[in-house]
């Protein structure tokens, strides 16, 4: 046996040992304990909400986060934030249900533990836990999402495997894994070894570059259900864990024909017992902690939240950001709304600097973007530089204007703001324009030497037809060819016009709410790439072998395109290629992508503030639009896919399916026509040197900048 599984093996020992029960094998009573309950079930109920594993992991990445995450029901703000987040992110947990009940089938036949994710009132709580212990002396083998209290804290484990049980339906699917620990090493514990499986809809478990060491969250979310779960098992005779995986998709797995998709090919499992073993002590501390800061805190109330400082773990685990960001920046008296985000003279608001970097200048003293001429390297303390790169601490910088110190693209940014006059100022066009480039643009359809390199030139020439493609990811493959979180394609957006005067001709679909209703859940991919190619290409419309398809952000329309290839391929059952994939080959080598002359700033202002996206480029190319994003109803891709899903679901009436498909429809139209009227907008003025706005735009734009510098 390996000298590190014998140490680990002894570890386990001495850690059982802290937890066993006394001779009489009882706990310790509380005693404030009432007659009849357990202690576990007292002090859950002293505790505004019982601390779950998703507490616990947020207050391992901050106290603050942790202490909103319990209170946030009596802030109505901090509920508000996270009734928002789930909102818009329900599609993905759906998903994540999704993967957890087929992973259900890896071990058929079990008993679930009916609950609400989310939901942790305490006196389900307490009967969840009693009816898991009920089922584990009973003799049940496998257990779905089984509950476990212990002091307090609850967790609900995806899936609870008797060892044997385990160890054979693995055997069966012709797997391998390291054998659990056994009975004879644990000689005080009754024969009863289970198997503690933690179900991942995601595929990145483990850290950045690395095929072994867990991301901090997913260790913590492990090693808190074992904690948990060995507890109380050990307090109700009810057996040990002998070992802990992780289950979650193979990276990249396709499906390959129409039958139903088998589990054991679907999931990969982790052995991460050792490295939740080596947590326990920590575990133990941190959880005291939490409870402690839970214990003291008189009533929910923001006056009674952590002291923090912002930080790096605002954007983790996923660089998204915490969604109780809003209340932070407000404690900190950082100007932010929901509507324009920070104000454009705010130090946040420089675009693509990590938010560390830029919490770390707030906290030394540098909030907005003047400070930044008149603050040297040398007046920050070193925690505030060690955060920063690491050319703030150079000899040359060190005594220079923070200014200096900045990348290129932050500093046009940041002078192009400072430049500004005052509001009192009569108005003027502020609009920075590399006519060169422009020129380069129109010329071969691009100004990146990566793209240039990769596709070739493509001059820009009509007709031309703005693209959008509307989509969602799921974590389990409906159709044959797909991939696991492949981007589905439910709506596709098509606008052309023959010239820059013409009148608008649309090949959408779906373009009614009819024929929406008809594509629903089915396979279009084919009908959706027949339907590019007979549009782009129809032979009635004059040169339409020479159109120029536009799209923003045309990466992605790209790899959409890419798979709709493959699907192609796969299905067409004939090595000779078919006129559909001709015509998709051809849309990508005319693919143009209208966001390169703001993404690499051949037309830059300070109004855009560093953003090319759509949503921001078209109030201000557009600025006297009568119909703008925030006037819709479905008003982003994110949006677009939790609508999608919710129609998808069936839990809503016909009327109601029918008005979110209208939406959805207008959303998808509207990004193909606003990509055009900015493409025209660009091309008279390269090609007849129109001015880029009227009086009446640039007044708009006046009116803009007071929004947005608060």
């Amino acid at each position: 046996m390996p000298h590190k599984l014998i140490s680990l093996l002894r570890e386990k020992r001495r850690y059982d040992a802290a937890i066993r029960v006394d001779e009489n094998n009882t706990l310790p009573v509380k005693k404030k304990s009432k007659p009849g309950k357990s202690s576990s079930h007292d002090e859950l109920e002293d505790f505004f909400k019982p601390p779950s594993k998703t507490d616990y992991v947020r207050f391992r990445t901050h106290p603050v986060r942790g202490w909103l995450s319990i209170f946030s029901s009596g802030i109505l703000e901090a509920q508000s934030l996270l009734e928002k987040e789930n909102q818009e992110k329900q599609h993905i947990f759906d998903s994540g249900h999704e993967v957890g009940r087929f992973a259900q089938t890896l071990f058929p036949g079990g008993v679930e533990i009916s609950f609400t994710p989310g939901e942790n009132d305490p006196k389900k709580t307490k009967e969840q836990a009693d009816r898991t212990l009920a089922l584990l002396k009973k003799g049940e083998t496998v257990i779905y999402e089984a509950t476990f209290i212990h002091e307090g804290g609850l967790c609900h484990t995806d899936l609870f495997v008797e060892k044997n049980t385990f160890l054979s339906a693995v055997r069966r699917s012709g797997l391998s894994v390291r054998e659990p620990w056994t009975s004879d090493l644990e000689p005080w514990t009754s024969n009863n070894e289970w198997i503690l499986l933690e179900v991942k809809s995601g595929t990145r478990i483990f850290k950045e570059n690395s095929q072994d060491e867990l991301r901090i969250e997913k260790l913590d979310d492990a090693a808190f259900q074992y904690y948990i779960a060995s507890h109380a098992l050990a307090r109700e005779k009810g057996g040990s864990i002998v070992g802990v995986y992780f289950a979650q998709p193979l990276p990249g797995f396709m499906k390959t024909s129409d039958e139903n998709i088998s589990p054991w090919d679907y999931f990969q499992f982790f052995d991460v017992t050792d490295c939740v073993l080596e947590e326990q002590s920590h575990v133990e501390s941190e959880f005291k902690a939490f409870k402690t800061l839970i214990r003291d805190t008189p009533k929910p109330d923001l006056r009674y939240a952590p002291d923090f400082e912002l930080g790096k773990w605002c954007m983790e685990p996923f660089g998204d950001s915490d969604p109780f960001l809003p209340i932070y920046l407000k404690k900190c008296g950082i100007p932010y709304s929901d509507d324009h985000g920070f104000s454009s003279t705010s130090i946040f608001s420089i675009a693509h600097m990590p938010f560390a970097q830029k919490a770390a200048l707030f906290h030394g003293g540098v909030g907005v973007l003047s400070d930044l001429e008149t603050t040297t390297p040398s007046d920050l303390p070193e925690p505030i530089l060690n955060v920063l790169p690491k050319k703030y601490q150079s000899k040359k910088l060190f005594s220079e204007a923070l200014f200096e110190c900045l990348p290129p693209t932050y500093k046009q940014q940041v002078e192009a703001q400072l430049a500004l006059p005052p509001l009192t100022s009569p108005i003027t066009d502020t609009t920075d324009i590399d006519f060169q480039r422009l020129h380069t643009f129109f010329s071969q359809g691009t100004v990146s030497g990566t793209v240039l390199d990769g596709r070739g030139k493509k001059k820009i020439e009509f007709p031309i037809v703005a693209m959008d493609f509307e989509t969602i990811n799921r974590a389990i493959s409906r159709y044959r060819g797909q991939k696991t979180w492949e981007q589905e394609i439910f709506q596709v957006s098509l606008v052309r016009i023959q010239s820059p005067d013409s009148r608008p001709e649309y090949g959408s679909f779906p373009a009614t709410v009819s024929e929406f209703q008809t594509l629903l859940n089915k396979d279009n991919r084919s009908r959706f790439a027949q339907g590019l190619v007979s549009f782009i290409y129809n032979s009635a419309v004059p040169n339409a072998q020479k159109t120029t398809i536009l799209a923003w952000n045309a990466a992605f329309e790209r790899d959409r395109i890419k798979e709709l290839l493959d699907a192609q391929l796969l299905t067409s059952g004939s090595l000779e290629e078919t006129e559909t994939q001709k015509g998709l080959k051809k849309i990508l080598r005319n693919l143009v992508d209208l966001r390169e002359p703001f993404s690499y700033r051949v037309i830059y202002s300070p109004l855009l503030r560093g953003g090319s996206s759509l949503k921001t480029v078209h109030p201000y190319m557009l600025p006297l639009s009568q119909v703008h994003y925030h006037d819709l109803e479905v008003k982003n891709g994110g949006m677009a896919a939790v609508t999608y899903h919710q129609i998808e679901k069936g839990d809503m009436l016909e009327q109601q399916a029918g008005e979110k498909m209208a939406h959805l429809i207008r959303y998808c139209n509207f990004d193909s026509e606003s990509t055009l009227q900015i493409f025209c907008k660009l091309w008279f003025l390269y090609t007849a040197k129109r001015s880029l706005f009227t009086h009446e735009e640039l007044a708009s734009h006046h009116e803009m900048r007071k929004q947005l510098e608060f």
